[in-house]
């Protein structure tokens, strides 16, 4: 991070004289949420505005536009005017979408990556009564009995859905996935044992370990955490060499917005994602901060909606 942030500085000087030419319009900004107010993504567009907002020199209003997947959000943003006035709050659904459900947008044309703010780890969670004490050991016993264990997910087209998905094609397994109205009442239903297995969020996961109802296997992190360094990742698992699943959000401008503008507000998120207060608060979150430039997000969200996009076809997946 703080090698990215001396780069853009070293060669700032350039971006600099251009943004001259391309000053952010003197009234307020907005940032679109396609979430209600007080879930996960709405916390983090809060957060952050919180911090770029006075680096910037500019009001930032939150626009909650929830619904449809996030769809109403995004399709706020393309209608916006390019003027750098409006920024977007984005999630794992935006990369999933366009091979979930017919969108009226070009989801790689008119939404232009600016940076990457979050990643949030999923965890494999299962009843402490399980006769499973590791991935290898639910693979085996999901083999010897096939079709018996459920896995809960908190939605169709979620990060815990299609890493479910992900997870039964790369094992090899036959396990059925029973779609809940959230990610609360799956992890409950583990909980008390009516399902077998959740992927979920770390957030929601960990404060139910010390009930002893479920048992956490693993993170789907590509490495080990840093702050729970005994437990495995999923890809550690004979098999499941490739399989890394996280959910995300990141920050979107409407394509045509100059670049200047869009480099400037890139550095400010970065700048952002870099203090020790914003990191934190992420953390308490079980939440980690990235802040990358406008090409290492592109990549990564071009990357998230071929993986994603394959995953939801070959398994025949469409919104409810």
């Amino acid at each position: 991070m703080h090698r990215r942030l001396f780069r853009w500085a070293v060669l700032g000087a350039a971006a600099l004289a251009g943004a001259a030419h391309a000053q952010l319009p003197d009234r307020p900004m907005r940032m679109l949420v396609g979430a209600p107010a007080g879930g996960p993504t709405d916390i983090v567009a809060r957060v952050l505005v919180d911090r770029i907002a006075p680096a910037l020199g500019r009001t930032i209003v939150i626009d909650n536009r929830a619904g449809a997947g996030g769809n109403i959000a995004t399709q706020a943003l393309v209608q916006a005017p390019a003027d750098g006035t409006t920024l977007f709050m984005g999630s794992f659904a935006n990369a999933v979408n366009p091979a979930m459900m017919n969108v009226p947008y070009d989801t790689r044309r008119d939404l232009l990556p600016v940076s990457q703010v979050t990643r949030v780890p999923l965890v494999v969670v299962v009843p402490s009564g399980l006769a499973a004490t590791s991935v290898a050991e639910l693979v085996a016993l999901a083999r010897r009995a096939p079709g018996t264990l459920n896995i809960a997910s908190g939605g169709v087209g979620t990060s815990a859905h299609l890493a479910a998905e992900l997870f039964k094609r790369m094992a090899g397994v036959d396990m059925p996935i029973i779609q809940y109205k959230g990610g609360g009442p799956a992890l409950q239903d583990v909980m008390a044992a009516r399902a077998q297995v959740a992927f979920d969020n770390m957030q929601t996961s960990l404060p139910q370990l010390p009930g002893g109802k479920i048992r956490m296997l693993a993170v789907t992190t590509e490495k080990r955490l840093a702050e729970m360094p005994a437990m495995p990742t999923v890809s550690e698992t004979p098999g499941l060499r490739d399989f890394v699943v996280l959910s995300w959000h990141g920050v979107f401008m409407r394509s045509g917005t100059p670049g200047p503008i869009v480099e400037r507000i890139a550095r400010e998120i970065a700048a952002a994602c870099a203090s020790r207060e914003l990191r934190e608060r992420f953390a308490q979150l079980q939440i980690e901060a990235i802040g990358n430039t406008p090409e290492e997000f592109a990549r990564f969200f071009h990357g998230e909606m071929d993986t994603w996009g394959r995953v939801v076809r070959e398994a025949g997946i469409r919104a409810e």
